[in-house]
């Protein structure tokens, strides 16, 4: 038996950063307007272990490097 696939999601209100959202793997699936109000909503598959591994190594190092310090 295979595991399911599991989802991320994120709503948002401001059309401005879809493009960069789109970059870092979420998919539009279904925008609403209520009272002249665009809300999008988006989906990506939730990273495996070794993506989440990676993205929180690559999370340190640039903290580190916006702090100044130099990596390992």
């Amino acid at each position: 038996m295979t595991a399911a696939q599991r989802w991320q999601y994120l709503i948002r209100t401001d059309r401005s950063d879809l493009a960069e959202l789109g970059l870092e793997g979420w998919e539009l699936v279904s925008v609403t307007v209520v009272d002249g109000i665009e809300t999008f909503y988006l989906k990506r598959p939730c990273p495996g272990f070794r993506e989440q591994i990676t993205l929180e190594q690559r999370e340190q190092a640039l903290s580190a490097s916006r702090e100044g310090g130099g990596g390992a």
